[in-house]
């Protein structure tokens, strides 16, 4: 469990940040939302989950996570 800003947070808090993206791109995010019938946010989390969280198919999360992510592009393997 950790404190952010005095909050008391964990795993499963979202955190808020602002973003900022060229417009091309902010347009395709959107594109593919509607497209999807998501939102924007749903839609980014859906690619970063994507690209960070692909190893938890297996089972692994949080820490386990981002070792075997580690190791694999430690070991050349994506």
């Amino acid at each position: 469990m950790e404190f952010l800003r005095g909050v008391r947070v964990n795993e499963n808090t979202p955190f808020q940040f602002m973003l900022m993206l060229p417009v091309g791109l902010k347009n395709g995010v959107e594109e593919m939302a509607s497209l999807n019938r998501t939102s924007f946010s749903q839609e980014i989390m859906a690619a970063l989950e994507d690209k960070y969280l692909r190893v938890n198919a297996g089972g692994a999360t949080g820490v386990d996570t981002r070792v075997l992510l580690w190791l694999g592009c430690a070991s050349g393997i994506h």
